[in-house]
């Protein structure tokens, strides 16, 4: 699988828990496939190795990958779209590149700590 958002980077896999996940080397963003998120929430803990990547790219921007190809999908038309989710006051917006076809998701940048905390707290803000 090649990055969203570095076309010719290849995807590493790693294991989080019982997850294995797909991390771009060159921007340390994030590739979870359709459910990947929901179980890695139960295993969250502080200090857990996921903190530890998610503080790595704390400082870096977070890249918009709007329309770029899904790097899962083998279909040419599958693309990501940006979703911004409404958080927990403490958190700015946090913002998920998700494939409408494979339902899996892109998460880099700031974001990375912003989901894991939202995550941890299992809280989200009501819709208006």
């Amino acid at each position: 699988m090649r990055s969203p958002r570095k076309k010719n980077v290849e995807l590493m896999p790693q294991q989080f828990s019982d997850v294995e996940v797909n991390i771009c080397p060159e921007t340390g963003g994030i590739w979870l496939d359709e459910g990947e998120l929901i179980q890695l929430s139960d295993w969250f803990h502080s200090g857990d190795e996921f903190e530890v990547e998610a503080n790595k790219h704390v400082e870096a921007l977070s890249h918009d990958t709007t329309d770029s190809p899904c790097p899962r999908s083998k279909l040419s038309k599958a693309r990501l779209v940006r979703y911004s989710l409404p958080c927990v006051e403490e958190y700015q917006k946090v913002s998920l590149d998700i494939c409408r076809r494979c339902l899996g998701i892109w998460i880099d940048g700031p974001e990375l700590r912003g989901v894991r905390e939202i995550m941890m707290k299992k809280e989200v803000a009501p819709v208006v």
